[in-house]
């Protein structure tokens, strides 16, 4: 069994307050929206996942509440508590939105 095979990987589901970069902070900054694929930065590392749930487009340098599903490792799902920020990304250098956790919904096995 290599290391990689013995790393578990989760989907976590969680309640976010999302506060959406305005458009002059960054060059490409649009609508955080339902359905929008970001990248997820937590705790220094990138996590893939979905924006599932969003009661209306937030627009640039507005506020508003979504729910995301997204991957975690098991170490980072240890480490993962309410009031945590999580930063919305669209490659490594477009952020999008910085979010507050307000509560993780679930954490379900990705196997």
């Amino acid at each position: 069994m290599t290391i990689i095979d013995a790393m578990k990987t989760f989907i976590v589901t969680a309640q976010f307050e999302c506060f959406v970069s305005s458009v002059g902070e960054y060059k490409s900054t649009h609508a955080v929206k339902k359905g929008l694929r970001p990248n997820f930065l937590y705790k220094n590392h990138y996590h893939t996942g979905v924006i599932s749930k969003c009661n209306s487009d937030i627009a640039p340098g507005e506020s508003g509440m979504l729910q995301a599903k997204f991957i975690l490792d098991e170490e980072s799902v240890a480490l993962l508590v309410v009031g945590d920020k999580i930063g919305i990304y669209e490659g490594p250098e477009n952020k999008l939105a910085e979010c507050n956790i307000l509560e993780v919904c679930e954490v379900d096995p990705l196997n």
